[in-house]
């Protein structure tokens, strides 16, 4: 996956409508509790947006917040989300990500990530390059 350029255009409305359509209400107490599958998906949540808008770090994680802010965040500060997405980005991802329930969980999120975006570009939301 690389830069989209009408997804980049269109970044925080269709994260939004990913976020509200994937992630449960519950998502950010089930990170809270450290679950497995739901800090991957976090993780691979930031990556995707990273890879297909080829943002900085600041303005991915921006992205990944008011995505998730409406459905999942209640009244969490930015500030809090950052610390709680880096911590969850150096202790899943590289090559720890690899392997095992990680490798597998961030696949499984990676593929419905991209059936999600195939919809999305079959309905016209985006339109390919």
């Amino acid at each position: 996956m690389a830069f989209e350029q009408s997804i980049y255009d269109k970044r925080n409305i269709f994260y939004k409508k990913f976020a509200s359509e994937f992630f449960h209400k519950d998502f950010w107490e089930k990170i809270k509790k450290q679950d497995l599958m739901a800090c991957c998906f976090l993780c691979q949540f930031y990556k995707v947006i990273k890879m297909r808008c080829d943002t900085d770090d600041n303005e991915t994680s921006k992205i990944a917040f008011d995505s998730l802010k409406k459905k999942c965040l209640g009244n969490l500060k930015y500030e809090e989300f950052k610390e709680e997405l880096d911590l969850n980005l150096s202790k899943h991802t590289g090559f720890k990500s690899r392997f095992g329930e990680r490798r597998d969980h961030m696949n499984n999120c990676h593929a419905l990530y991209l059936d999600w975006e195939i919809k999305m570009l079959s309905e016209g939301f985006i339109k390919p390059e």
